[in-house]
């Protein structure tokens, strides 16, 4: 559960296993600074996706207003007519075992991000595995969310998962920017946000599956002979000779004076605990694409020429599609507005899950790097 695994993952990457911490009680509403973006509000995942303004020219509907007037957002993150163009993943379909629908995927993200190749190899599968000899510490501080004691925090949740449920389905897949694979099955999880995972009474219906908890080192395929690039790695790779100096992209006071686009054909940028890692991996062992290992670039920065100079010295040449991941991007202010204005054409991934397992898997998930 999404709420769930995030607190949970919070525990498990605490330095001191005893460190006190904000109770599940406690972030109900708006993230403060102690809960480590870790509360509700995030698990309102229509909110966050409607900030890209992919619905604003659309007829109205009383389901966007509820989304849009009925929560209550920091002052700084603003809505964005934003010119990208979107991919939704809900995470049942990283574990999904039939086969078409799994190549689907694969055939849909490869015409997404035109690559050139197809991918080879299929979507990598987690298995977790104990972290340390404080474990037992942790584990006893974790939650199991559908206990009674969390039952005003998990109707919290469930309003924000019919919410964002029926306004992704009725609205935001109704945009040309919106792209999905296997639409039918998609809806179909989507719409099993419907129902509280906690009902005893509610059949389960195999979405959500907890396989990819525990994300671990995926070596990709062996025709890429490469592992995704990391930000220690600057020189690693040399810059086409097709490509502009880089004094004519950024000037001596790092105002931009020419286009970066080329430098970023795709982010992974959300949402957190929903198979951000996985996606990540697989897509970095096709050997058309470049991406970070880690969360070492991020569109949260007020500097962009300084944002520029890093991508412009990381990335390999022309002939790869370059990415990054970073699954909290989407919930930063000026993230959006750096899309809208530096690079408009960089297509956006977001992988999404029920919001009350969101919550409870994000620390099973960082319990097992």
């Amino acid at each position: 559960m999404q709420f769930e695994s995030l607190y949970n993952a919070r525990i498990q990457t605490l330095p001191n296993p005893n460190k006190e911490i904000p109770t599940p009680h406690e972030r109900i509403g708006i993230c403060k600074a102690h809960d480590l973006g870790c509360c509700t509000d995030h698990a309102h995942l229509a909110l966050w996706l409607y900030k890209l303004g992919k619905t604003l020219d659309l007829p109205p509907a009383e389901i966007e207003d509820i989304v849009k007037n009925t929560h209550a957002f920091e002052t700084e993150h603003e809505t964005h007519r934003t010119k990208n163009k979107v991919f939704l993943v809900e995470t049942s379909q990283l574990v999904d075992q039939d086969w078409f629908r799994q190549q689907e995927l694969m055939d849909d993200l490869q015409a997404f991000l035109d690559l050139d190749y197809p991918f080879k190899n299929g979507i990598p599968q987690a298995r977790p595995a104990p972290k340390s000899d404080t474990q037992a510490i942790r584990d006893k501080r974790k939650i199991d969310i559908c206990q009674s004691e969390f039952k005003d925090l998990r109707e919290e949740l469930m309003q924000a998962a019919r919410e964002s449920s029926v306004w992704i389905r009725e609205r935001f897949l109704k945009s040309p920017d919106v792209f999905v694979s296997s639409p039918d099955f998609f809806e179909q999880a989507v719409g099993s946000w419907m129902d509280d995972p906690c009902d005893p009474m509610i059949p389960k219906k195999g979405f959500d599956t907890k396989t990819i908890e525990g994300e671990i080192p995926f070596q990709g395929s062996e025709q890429a002979g490469k592992l995704p690039v990391t930000a220690g790695e600057l020189t690693k790779f040399d810059t086409s000779e097709k490509w502009p100096a880089l004094e004519e992209i950024v000037g001596h006071d790092d105002r931009l004076i020419g286009d970066p686009q080329f430098l970023l054909d795709f982010a992974i940028i959300g949402i957190e605990k929903c198979g951000t890692s996985t996606l990540m991996k697989w897509l970095g062992a096709h050997p058309q694409v470049q991406c970070f290992q880690h969360e070492d670039i991020s569109m949260f920065n007020d500097k962009p020429g300084h944002l520029v100079k890093q991508l412009y010295k990381v990335y390999p040449g022309e002939n790869y599609k370059r990415g990054y991941k970073n699954p909290i991007d989407i919930f930063q202010p000026c993230v959006l507005r750096n899309f809208q204005q530096i690079f408009p054409q960089t297509k956006l991934l977001l992988t999404l899950r029920h919001p009350v397992r969101y919550v409870s898997l994000a620390a099973i998930i960082l319990a097992y790097p």
